[in-house]
C-alpha cells in the first residue's frame, strides 16, 4: 500500500473508533447515569386511572 492509502485507512479507522466511542458513551449515560430518571418517567405513564361515569337511562318493560 502506498502512503496515501494508509493515511486514508487510518482516517477511516479513527472516524469509526470515534463514532463507536461516542455511541458507547451515550449508551452508558442512558443506562447508568440517567436510567433511574427514565425508569420513573416510564412507570408514571404506564398506567393511569380514568373514571368514566356510566350513562344510565330509564329501564322500561317492553
Amino acid at each position: 500500500m502506498n502512503v496515501r492509502s494508509r493515511l486514508s485507512l487510518l482516517v477511516v479507522q479513527i472516524l469509526i473508533f470515534s463514532l463507536l466511542t461516542a455511541l458507547l458513551g451515550r449508551l452508558f449515560y442512558l443506562q447508568i447515569a440517567a436510567g433511574p430518571k427514565y425508569r420513573d418517567a416510564a412507570l408514571s405513564i404506564q398506567s393511569r386511572d380514568v373514571v368514566a361515569p356510566a350513562t344510565r337511562g330509564l329501564i322500561v318493560d317492553s
